[in-house]
């Protein structure tokens, strides 16, 4: 068995897509750690923007 190792960044902060959560537009978005929680945070340019518990 070969095991190739992944190209994908490993760790926080990382940049990943989401969609607004007003009008469903692709948009770019920052993962990130705060006070022990993985947080989201992402800007629509016709909505402002949005932050939340990602994962905690």
């Amino acid at each position: 068995m070969i095991i190739k190792e992944s190209k994908l960044k490993k760790g926080l902060p990382k940049e990943t897509g989401s969609v607004c959560p007003e009008c469903g537009k692709l948009i770019k978005a920052k993962i990130f750690e705060e006070n022990g929680k993985v947080m989201i945070e992402k800007t629509c340019s016709d909505h402002g923007s949005f932050k939340d518990v990602y994962w905690s």
